[in-house]
Protein backbone atom coordinates (compact mmCIF):
# COMPACT_ATOMS: atom_id res chain seq x y z
CA UNK A 1 0.00 0.00 0.00
CA UNK A 2 1.34 3.42 -0.99
CA UNK A 3 1.00 5.94 1.86
CA UNK A 4 0.88 9.72 1.60
CA UNK A 5 3.59 11.88 3.16
CA UNK A 6 1.04 12.99 5.78
CA UNK A 7 0.25 9.39 6.76
CA UNK A 8 3.95 8.61 7.12
CA UNK A 9 4.47 11.66 9.38
CA UNK A 10 1.55 10.55 11.57
CA UNK A 11 2.93 7.00 11.82
CA UNK A 12 6.36 8.32 12.85
CA UNK A 13 4.84 10.77 15.37
CA UNK A 14 2.64 8.10 17.00
CA UNK A 15 5.59 5.71 17.16
CA UNK A 16 7.75 8.38 18.85
CA UNK A 17 4.92 8.94 21.36
CA UNK A 18 5.09 5.29 22.38
CA UNK A 19 2.30 3.77 20.30
CA UNK A 20 2.82 0.14 19.28
CA UNK A 21 2.51 -0.95 15.65
CA UNK A 22 -0.82 -2.67 16.43
CA UNK A 23 -2.22 0.48 18.10
CA UNK A 24 -1.05 2.66 15.17
CA UNK A 25 -2.64 0.20 12.76
CA UNK A 26 -6.00 0.34 14.56
CA UNK A 27 -5.95 4.12 15.03
CA UNK A 28 -5.18 4.89 11.37
CA UNK A 29 -7.03 1.89 9.89
CA UNK A 30 -3.89 0.82 8.04
CA UNK A 31 -2.72 -2.79 7.82
CA UNK A 32 -0.13 -3.51 10.54
CA UNK A 33 2.29 -5.01 7.99
CA UNK A 34 2.13 -1.74 6.04
CA UNK A 35 2.75 0.27 9.21
CA UNK A 36 5.73 -1.97 10.10
CA UNK A 37 7.16 -1.76 6.56
CA UNK A 38 7.02 2.04 6.41
CA UNK A 39 8.32 2.49 9.95
CA UNK A 40 11.39 0.44 9.04
CA UNK A 41 11.89 2.53 5.90
CA UNK A 42 11.44 5.82 7.76
CA UNK A 43 13.88 4.82 10.54
CA UNK A 44 16.48 3.46 8.10
CA UNK A 45 16.35 6.47 5.77
CA UNK A 46 15.66 9.04 8.52
CA UNK A 47 13.05 10.66 6.23
CA UNK A 48 9.46 10.11 5.12
CA UNK A 49 10.39 10.78 1.49
CA UNK A 50 10.72 7.83 -0.87
CA UNK A 51 14.25 6.76 -1.69
CA UNK A 52 15.15 7.91 -5.20
CA UNK A 53 15.12 5.04 -7.68
CA UNK A 54 18.40 4.10 -9.23
CA UNK A 55 18.76 4.88 -12.90
CA UNK A 56 17.60 1.72 -14.58
CA UNK A 57 18.73 1.26 -18.13
CA UNK A 58 15.88 0.73 -20.56
CA UNK A 59 15.77 -2.68 -22.18
CA UNK A 60 14.83 -1.25 -25.55
CA UNK A 61 16.37 1.31 -27.87
CA UNK A 62 14.52 4.26 -29.40
CA UNK A 63 14.51 2.44 -32.73
CA UNK A 64 12.92 -0.64 -31.15
CA UNK A 65 10.33 1.52 -29.38
CA UNK A 66 9.47 3.11 -32.72
CA UNK A 67 9.05 -0.32 -34.31
CA UNK A 68 6.60 -1.36 -31.58
CA UNK A 69 4.57 1.86 -31.93
CA UNK A 70 4.54 1.65 -35.73
CA UNK A 71 3.22 -1.92 -35.53
CA UNK A 72 0.12 -0.97 -33.54
CA UNK A 73 -0.43 2.15 -35.64
CA UNK A 74 -0.41 0.06 -38.81
CA UNK A 75 -2.49 -2.78 -37.32
CA UNK A 76 -4.30 -1.95 -34.09
CA UNK A 77 -5.74 -5.47 -33.82
CA UNK A 78 -2.38 -7.03 -32.91
CA UNK A 79 -2.14 -8.68 -29.50
CA UNK A 80 1.01 -8.51 -27.33
CA UNK A 81 1.84 -12.11 -28.29
CA UNK A 82 1.53 -11.26 -31.99
CA UNK A 83 3.74 -8.16 -31.61
CA UNK A 84 6.27 -10.28 -29.76
CA UNK A 85 6.24 -12.83 -32.58
CA UNK A 86 6.69 -10.20 -35.31
CA UNK A 87 9.65 -8.71 -33.45
CA UNK A 88 11.24 -12.19 -33.16
CA UNK A 89 10.84 -12.60 -36.93
CA UNK A 90 13.12 -9.54 -37.22
CA UNK A 91 15.50 -11.04 -34.63
CA UNK A 92 14.43 -8.52 -31.96
CA UNK A 93 13.89 -10.25 -28.63
CA UNK A 94 11.74 -8.21 -26.24
CA UNK A 95 9.55 -9.71 -23.55
CA UNK A 96 5.76 -9.32 -23.64
CA UNK A 97 5.87 -7.36 -20.36
CA UNK A 98 8.38 -4.87 -21.81
CA UNK A 99 6.25 -4.44 -24.96
CA UNK A 100 3.24 -3.75 -22.74
CA UNK A 101 5.18 -1.15 -20.70
CA UNK A 102 6.41 0.64 -23.83
CA UNK A 103 2.90 0.89 -25.27
CA UNK A 104 1.58 2.29 -21.97
CA UNK A 105 4.41 4.83 -21.92
CA UNK A 106 3.20 6.05 -25.32
CA UNK A 107 -0.42 6.22 -24.07
CA UNK A 108 -1.71 3.14 -25.87
CA UNK A 109 -4.29 0.86 -24.25
CA UNK A 110 -5.66 -2.48 -25.47
CA UNK A 111 -9.42 -2.13 -25.02
CA UNK A 112 -12.77 -2.61 -26.67
CA UNK A 113 -13.71 0.27 -29.01
CA UNK A 114 -16.64 2.50 -28.11
CA UNK A 115 -19.64 1.52 -30.22
CA UNK A 116 -21.57 4.44 -31.72
CA UNK A 117 -24.28 4.51 -34.43
CA UNK A 118 -22.90 5.55 -37.77
CA UNK A 119 -23.50 9.22 -38.58
CA UNK A 120 -24.08 10.24 -42.18
CA UNK A 121 -22.98 13.62 -43.48
CA UNK A 122 -26.64 14.68 -43.29
CA UNK A 123 -26.78 13.71 -39.60
CA UNK A 124 -23.62 15.72 -38.90
CA UNK A 125 -24.95 18.76 -40.74
CA UNK A 126 -28.23 18.71 -38.78
CA UNK A 127 -26.40 18.22 -35.46
CA UNK A 128 -24.07 21.14 -36.22
CA UNK A 129 -26.95 23.44 -37.20
CA UNK A 130 -28.86 22.39 -34.09
CA UNK A 131 -25.88 23.13 -31.82
CA UNK A 132 -25.47 26.60 -33.32
CA UNK A 133 -29.22 27.27 -33.01
CA UNK A 134 -29.35 26.34 -29.30
CA UNK A 135 -25.92 27.69 -28.41
CA UNK A 136 -27.13 30.29 -25.91
CA UNK A 137 -30.41 28.91 -24.48
CA UNK A 138 -30.95 28.56 -20.74
CA UNK A 139 -30.94 24.77 -20.29
CA UNK A 140 -32.29 25.10 -16.75
CA UNK A 141 -35.77 25.46 -18.27
CA UNK A 142 -35.60 22.26 -20.35
CA UNK A 143 -36.81 18.81 -19.27
CA UNK A 144 -34.83 15.91 -20.76
CA UNK A 145 -36.63 12.58 -21.11
CA UNK A 146 -35.85 9.10 -22.41
CA UNK A 147 -36.73 5.40 -22.17
CA UNK A 148 -34.48 2.51 -21.17
CA UNK A 149 -34.70 -1.22 -20.45
CA UNK A 150 -33.11 -3.23 -17.65
CA UNK A 151 -32.84 -7.04 -17.62
CA UNK A 152 -32.40 -8.58 -14.18
CA UNK A 153 -30.01 -11.41 -15.14
CA UNK A 154 -27.89 -9.27 -17.47
CA UNK A 155 -26.55 -6.85 -14.88
CA UNK A 156 -22.76 -7.17 -14.92
CA UNK A 157 -21.03 -7.43 -11.55
CA UNK A 158 -17.62 -8.56 -10.31
CA UNK A 159 -17.25 -10.95 -7.36
CA UNK A 160 -14.31 -12.10 -5.26
CA UNK A 161 -13.80 -15.82 -5.82
CA UNK A 162 -11.16 -18.47 -5.39
CA UNK A 163 -9.13 -19.46 -8.44
CA UNK A 164 -9.54 -23.07 -7.36
CA UNK A 165 -13.33 -22.73 -7.10
CA UNK A 166 -14.54 -20.20 -9.68
CA UNK A 167 -18.04 -18.90 -9.11
CA UNK A 168 -20.72 -19.96 -11.59
CA UNK A 169 -23.72 -17.68 -12.05
CA UNK A 170 -26.79 -19.46 -13.39
CA UNK A 171 -28.70 -17.48 -15.99
CA UNK A 172 -32.10 -18.00 -17.55
CA UNK A 173 -33.01 -17.77 -21.23
CA UNK A 174 -35.63 -15.03 -20.81
CA UNK A 175 -34.73 -12.85 -17.79
CA UNK A 176 -37.13 -10.43 -16.17
CA UNK A 177 -37.17 -7.15 -18.05
CA UNK A 178 -38.45 -3.78 -16.88
CA UNK A 179 -39.00 -0.70 -19.02
CA UNK A 180 -38.13 2.73 -17.68
CA UNK A 181 -39.29 6.19 -18.66
CA UNK A 182 -37.68 9.10 -16.88
CA UNK A 183 -37.03 12.81 -17.08
CA UNK A 184 -34.67 15.27 -15.40
CA UNK A 185 -34.66 19.05 -14.95
CA UNK A 186 -32.14 21.14 -13.03
CA UNK A 187 -34.44 24.06 -12.16
CA UNK A 188 -37.40 22.21 -10.62
CA UNK A 189 -37.59 21.34 -6.94
CA UNK A 190 -38.12 17.68 -7.91
CA UNK A 191 -35.24 17.25 -10.31
CA UNK A 192 -36.00 13.74 -11.55
CA UNK A 193 -39.04 11.57 -12.28
CA UNK A 194 -39.19 7.84 -13.05
CA UNK A 195 -41.98 5.54 -14.23
CA UNK A 196 -41.41 1.76 -14.33
CA UNK A 197 -43.56 -0.46 -16.56
CA UNK A 198 -43.48 -3.80 -18.35
CA UNK A 199 -45.62 -3.25 -21.45
CA UNK A 200 -44.79 -2.40 -25.05
CA UNK A 201 -44.81 1.38 -25.43
CA UNK A 202 -46.78 2.51 -28.48
CA UNK A 203 -48.37 5.91 -29.18
CA UNK A 204 -51.49 5.26 -27.09
CA UNK A 205 -49.50 3.92 -24.12
CA UNK A 206 -47.04 6.81 -24.35
CA UNK A 207 -49.95 9.27 -24.29
CA UNK A 208 -51.30 7.63 -21.11
CA UNK A 209 -47.82 7.67 -19.57
CA UNK A 210 -47.47 11.40 -20.20
CA UNK A 211 -51.02 12.08 -18.99
CA UNK A 212 -50.69 10.13 -15.73
CA UNK A 213 -47.03 10.76 -14.88
CA UNK A 214 -45.66 13.77 -16.74
CA UNK A 215 -48.60 16.22 -16.71
CA UNK A 216 -48.71 16.52 -12.89
CA UNK A 217 -44.95 17.22 -12.97
CA UNK A 218 -45.02 19.67 -15.90
CA UNK A 219 -44.95 23.45 -15.63
CA UNK A 220 -45.67 25.59 -18.69
CA UNK A 221 -42.48 27.64 -18.35
CA UNK A 222 -40.47 24.51 -19.23
CA UNK A 223 -39.78 22.84 -22.58
CA UNK A 224 -39.85 19.06 -23.00
CA UNK A 225 -37.18 17.14 -24.90
CA UNK A 226 -37.86 13.72 -26.36
CA UNK A 227 -36.13 12.03 -29.27
CA UNK A 228 -37.43 11.24 -32.76
CA UNK A 229 -38.88 7.80 -32.01
CA UNK A 230 -42.03 7.18 -34.07
CA UNK A 231 -44.27 7.00 -30.97
CA UNK A 232 -43.04 10.46 -29.93
CA UNK A 233 -43.75 11.95 -33.35
CA UNK A 234 -47.12 10.35 -34.16
CA UNK A 235 -50.23 12.53 -34.63
CA UNK A 236 -51.82 11.26 -31.42
CA UNK A 237 -48.91 12.57 -29.32
CA UNK A 238 -48.61 15.82 -31.30
CA UNK A 239 -52.30 16.53 -30.59
CA UNK A 240 -51.94 15.61 -26.93
CA UNK A 241 -48.95 17.92 -26.46
CA UNK A 242 -50.73 20.76 -28.23
CA UNK A 243 -53.98 20.30 -26.25
CA UNK A 244 -52.07 20.43 -22.96
CA UNK A 245 -49.80 23.33 -23.97
CA UNK A 246 -46.65 21.24 -23.52
CA UNK A 247 -43.78 22.95 -25.28
CA UNK A 248 -41.29 20.75 -27.13
CA UNK A 249 -38.24 21.53 -29.25
CA UNK A 250 -36.59 19.86 -32.21
CA UNK A 251 -34.02 17.18 -31.50
CA UNK A 252 -31.36 15.87 -33.92
CA UNK A 253 -31.57 12.18 -34.84
CA UNK A 254 -28.88 9.70 -33.75
CA UNK A 255 -27.85 11.87 -30.80
CA UNK A 256 -27.80 9.92 -27.52
CA UNK A 257 -24.49 11.67 -26.74
CA UNK A 258 -26.43 14.95 -26.42
CA UNK A 259 -29.01 13.70 -23.91
CA UNK A 260 -27.76 14.05 -20.31
CA UNK A 261 -30.29 11.53 -18.94
CA UNK A 262 -28.28 8.73 -20.63
CA UNK A 263 -25.81 9.06 -17.73
CA UNK A 264 -28.66 8.42 -15.28
CA UNK A 265 -29.48 5.10 -16.97
CA UNK A 266 -25.83 4.11 -16.66
CA UNK A 267 -25.88 4.91 -12.92
CA UNK A 268 -29.15 3.01 -12.35
CA UNK A 269 -27.67 -0.12 -13.95
CA UNK A 270 -24.42 0.34 -12.02
CA UNK A 271 -26.21 0.66 -8.66
CA UNK A 272 -28.47 -2.29 -9.50
CA UNK A 273 -25.43 -4.46 -10.22
CA UNK A 274 -24.33 -3.94 -6.60
CA UNK A 275 -27.70 -4.91 -5.13
CA UNK A 276 -29.22 -8.28 -4.30
CA UNK A 277 -32.22 -8.38 -6.61
CA UNK A 278 -34.89 -11.03 -7.17
CA UNK A 279 -38.27 -11.40 -8.85
CA UNK A 280 -40.13 -9.90 -5.89
CA UNK A 281 -37.96 -6.82 -5.18
CA UNK A 282 -36.68 -5.93 -8.67
CA UNK A 283 -38.96 -2.93 -9.23
CA UNK A 284 -38.32 -1.66 -5.70
CA UNK A 285 -34.55 -1.93 -6.22
CA UNK A 286 -34.77 -0.06 -9.54
CA UNK A 287 -36.47 2.83 -7.74
CA UNK A 288 -33.89 2.63 -4.95
CA UNK A 289 -31.09 2.88 -7.54
CA UNK A 290 -32.82 5.85 -9.20
CA UNK A 291 -33.17 7.64 -5.87
CA UNK A 292 -29.44 7.30 -5.24
CA UNK A 293 -28.83 9.86 -8.01
CA UNK A 294 -28.49 13.15 -6.14
CA UNK A 295 -29.73 16.59 -7.19
CA UNK A 296 -26.26 18.08 -7.67
CA UNK A 297 -25.44 15.32 -10.17
CA UNK A 298 -28.57 16.27 -12.17
CA UNK A 299 -27.60 19.96 -12.09
CA UNK A 300 -24.09 19.17 -13.32
CA UNK A 301 -25.49 16.98 -16.11
CA UNK A 302 -27.76 19.76 -17.38
CA UNK A 303 -24.95 22.31 -17.11
CA UNK A 304 -22.82 20.04 -19.31
CA UNK A 305 -25.10 20.93 -22.25
CA UNK A 306 -23.09 24.11 -22.90
CA UNK A 307 -19.88 22.10 -23.24
CA UNK A 308 -21.61 19.39 -25.31
CA UNK A 309 -22.77 21.96 -27.85
CA UNK A 310 -19.32 23.51 -28.00
CA UNK A 311 -17.84 20.06 -28.67
CA UNK A 312 -20.43 19.39 -31.41
CA UNK A 313 -19.48 22.65 -33.12
CA UNK A 314 -15.74 21.92 -32.79
CA UNK A 315 -16.34 18.41 -34.21
CA UNK A 316 -18.38 19.73 -37.13
CA UNK A 317 -21.42 17.76 -35.95
CA UNK A 318 -19.63 14.46 -35.35
CA UNK A 319 -19.92 12.40 -32.16
CA UNK A 320 -18.60 13.75 -28.87
CA UNK A 321 -17.16 11.95 -25.85
CA UNK A 322 -20.24 12.02 -23.62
Amino acid sequence: MQLTIKQKYIIKTLYDEGYTIIKISKKLNINKKTVSYWLTKIIDLNTVERKPRANIKKKTTKEEDKQIIDMVKNNNKLSLVEINGLLKDNEIYISIMTISRRLKEYNFIYAYPINKPKLTEKHKKIRLEWAIKYWKVNWNFYIFSDEASVWMDRLKRKYWMSKEEPMVKRTIKHPIKKQLWGCICSNKEQKKLLHIFDYYLNGEKYKNLLKNNFLPYYDKKYTLQHDNDSKHKCKLISNFLSENNIQIFDWPSMSPDLNPIEHCWFLVKFYLSKMDVNNENYEEKIMEAWNKINDMYIINLINSMYERLECIINNNGDYIDY
